[in-house]
């Protein structure tokens, strides 16, 4: 683990993956889809979906599509700031 690699919550690398908003290396708990930064940013309908994080089913994968578009429209606002 380098010196900048940070965990949410009380992850460990071997208990955790990264966050599933492409692009980010974020290493989270297991159970979480998404980052704090990113998750919050994932509307509240989808969330109820994707959580806890099940990457096999279906439904969370169609939820991750849809998620994925909604969080990078905030965080593009946030970097034209």
């Amino acid at each position: 683990m380098s010196a900048g690699t940070q965990y949410a919550g009380s992850n460990r690398p071997d208990d955790g993956h990264l966050c599933d908003y492409p692009g980010c290396r974020q290493s989270i708990n297991a159970a979480f889809p998404m980052c704090t930064p990113h998750w919050r940013h994932v509307p509240e309908l989808l969330r109820k979906v994707m959580f806890p994080r099940k990457p096999d089913d279906s439904g969370y994968q169609e939820a991750l599509r849809q998620a994925i578009p909604a969080v990078r429209e905030v965080v593009d606002k946030g970097r034209k700031k």
